[in-house]
Formats: C-alpha cells, sequence, structure tokens
C-alpha cells in the first residue's frame, strides 16, 4: 500500500560477433537495461518473492542492471537480401545497489540487488542496405532465474534496431 514501482527504462545493447558459415555465426554481447525502482514513505508496505516489507523512512530504491553474454546464431536467408535469424546463449548479470530503508534490509537486498548466470534467446531479421552494410530489427527475452521455463514471466526484454557491419 502506497508504494510504487517503476520497472520501465531505456537500455542499450552492444554486439560484436564472426560469421563461421553462411548459416551460423557466434556473437558477444554488452548491455545496461537501465535501472528499476521502489519508491515508499515511512510505514508503506509491500510484498516481493513472497516477503512483506514495511518502510522505516521515506526514500527511493534502485537497482542498475548489467551483464554481458554469448550466443551461437543461426541463419535463414529468404532472399539475397533479408534473412531471419534465431539465437540462443547464456548471460552474466549484475544488479547493482543497497537498501536501508526498510524493516529487513537484508532479506530485500538478497531479491533485489543479485547476481548469475542465465540463458537468453532472440530472433530476428537483417536486410541488406549496402554491401557489407545492413540493418537488423529483433527482439531478445533475458532470463534473469535460476528457473529454464518459458512460461515464468521473469524474462527482460529487448526491442531493437541497429546496424549491422559486416568484415
Amino acid at each position: 500500500s502506497g508504494t510504487t514501482v517503476d520497472e520501465d527504462d531505456l537500455g542499450y545493447m552492444l554486439n560484436l560477433g564472426r560469421r563461421m558459415s553462411e548459416g551460423w555465426s557466434i556473437e558477444g554481447m554488452y548491455y545496461d537495461m537501465g535501472s528499476a525502482s521502489i519508491k515508499g514513505n515511512v510505514n508503506d508496505t509491500f510484498v516481493m518473492d513472497g516477503s512483506s516489507y514495511i518502510w522505516t523512512s521515506a526514500g527511493t530504491l534502485s537497482n542498475a542492471t548489467t551483464g554481458f553474454g554469448g550466443a551461437l546464431v543461426g541463419y535463414l536467408p529468404t532472399d539475397e537480401w533479408l534473412e531471419i535469424y534465431g539465437k540462443l546463449g547464456m548471460h552474466l548479470w549484475s544488479q547493482t545497489g543497497s537498501a536501508s530503508f526498510l524493516n529487513n534490509n537484508s532479506s530485500f537486498n538478497a531479491s533485489f540487488f543479485d547476481e548469475g548466470a542465465d540463458f537468453y534467446f532472440g530472433l530476428g531479421i537483417t536486410a541488406n542496405i549496402v554491401e557489407d552494410l545492413k540493418i537488423s530489427f529483433g527482439y531478445d527475452a533475458l532470463n534473469f532465474t535460476d528457473e529454464i521455463d518459458p512460461s515464468i514471466d521473469y524474462y527482460t526484454t529487448f526491442l531493437y534496431g541497429g546496424l549491422k557491419y559486416e568484415f
């Protein structure tokens, strides 16, 4: 009650890869997903991961999520200028910050500020603009739990567009 959550933010991802054959490549990435925040006043309450927390003083808790990883990417050419791709990989991530406004800071810190290694997947299309320069649009979903279950809604997603130069 009274607590507000802001989980929407802009982020960026940088990718570097190498084409191993016409249909396969490997890719490395670094990403910064921005931050999530929880804002509350004295005696406001909220529940996260089954635990209840009470604000002991007013404030805003924020965490910043960054990480890096790698994937195997498969390509399906549709014609001479367009191809569809899918990727499956693993990423190492970190959510940094700390809490001092709550009745149970150590329990909250263990949930809201965390790190791990998990799977991610993506789909997209790439179109040739000119020789070796392409435009790409895609969707990546990064898991942040130890569960390998697509039905669990704990994926953070990137909808992106970018330029790709192949040399």
